[in-house]
């Protein structure tokens, strides 16, 4: 074998070794997650949580793992040491805010989500899970006003159209709710209004639903 085989090997040997890391298990745990894969997901989110027991990226991907499954006991169990341990995280204010409204107290909820609100990069999906935990406690004419706020010209984010269809669909306007959501498909393009439109069908039909 030549030197350069014999080293090749080598580096391709320690390439794969250190490939599986945290990040490694953490990445393909969160591509995972994106894509509604939650088994592969909570799979590879486990095994980057071994890897680094006290990072909490891992912790808060599994409660949302779990909440995204509907555990939300589960989902309460992953999280509650955090909580407690770092009450103003960013990475847990919205996951945390999504168990509590879950857990039949959206009224608490809003506070994690006023946190999140104020947290830069997060303000627009905080918004809208706060029109969300709105409506699950049955205050609409507070969820309206929150619509009202909101940018209705945001290129990046379609959270506008997500909050103002919700309104209309609790307020029993179904057709036109889905005419909202048929210009946030065109607008935003599949992959983002899948995103949204999964998290949509959770909140939004907890509420018809109750």
């Amino acid at each position: 074998m030549s030197k350069f085989l014999f080293f090749s090997l080598v580096l391709s040997v320690l390439y794969a070794a250190e490939s599986k890391d945290f990040t490694f298990y953490y990445q393909n745990a969160l591509v995972a997650y994106k894509s509604g894969d939650f088994v592969v997901a909570r799979t590879a989110a486990l095994e980057a949580g071994k890897l680094k027991a006290n990072d909490s990226h891992a912790s808060v991907l599994l409660g949302k793992i779990a909440l995204a499954q509907k555990n939300y006991g589960e989902a309460e169990k992953i999280l509650a040491p955090w909580i407690q341990k770092e009450p103003d995280l960013a990475i847990l204010m919205i996951p945390w805010g999504d168990v509590l409204v879950f857990t039949g107290k959206p009224e608490k909820a809003l506070e994690f989500y006023d946190k999140a609100s104020v947290q830069e990069g997060r303000k627009p999906d905080a918004l809208l899970r706060k029109v969300y935990a709105l409506l699950k406690n049955k205050e609409l004419g507070e969820a309206e006003r929150g619509v009202a706020g909101m940018d209705g010209f945001n290129d990046k984010t379609p959270v506008y159209y997500f909050a103002k269809a919700a309104v209309l669909e609790v307020s029993g306007k179904k057709q036109e709710a889905e005419v909202v959501l048929k210009n946030a498909r065109t607008l935003y393009g599949e992959s983002v209004y899948l995103e949204y439109y999964r998290d949509y069908l959770w909140f939004v039909g907890s509420v018809t639903k109750s």
